[in-house]
């Protein structure tokens, strides 16, 4: 995936993606920037979304402000990095999801992921199906 670094045109967006939902880490993005699955978990920063499907597909991405639940498949909610200036996180530390933003001036972000996925949450769960990673496994932490 290709990735998009420009400010000028979030900074007068105001962060509309951000505030509608969080982007999804990528497996690799796990490795990264927590060292495993169970550190981003025990983090409190993460929570594992899915995809509603025939065959439901996990996957984790930073909570967002309405809720402190690990496992929450909410349809929207500002991301909990979001603050008054941007971003908190560095873009080593951004959601490879977030960085292939390409912003638009009125608000009409995209992102190209590759065929034939249509939506982050099918591209994402199934980078963490390639990749053996079982995130429902996790349930019995959400109390």
């Amino acid at each position: 995936m290709e990735f998009h670094y420009d400010y000028k045109i979030c900074k007068k967006c105001g962060g509309k993606c951000c505030k509608s939902l969080p982007g999804a880490y990528f497996p690799d993005d796990i490795k990264k920037i927590f060292g495993s699955v169970e550190e981003a978990i025990t983090s409190g920063s993460v929570a594992i979304d899915w995809l509603e499907a025939d065959e439901p597909g996990y996957y984790l991405r930073p909570k967002t402000i309405l809720t402190d639940s690990l496992y929450d498949g909410s349809w929207g909610g500002a991301c909990i990095h979001l603050k008054e200036n941007g971003c908190e996180l560095s873009e080593e530390k951004r959601p490879s999801s977030c960085k292939a933003i390409k912003p638009s001036i009125g608000g009409k972000c995209s992102v190209d992921f590759p065929k034939p996925f249509k939506t982050e949450k099918e591209y994402a769960s199934h980078l963490y199906k390639e990749m053996g990673i079982d995130l429902s496994i996790y349930r019995y932490l959400d109390r």
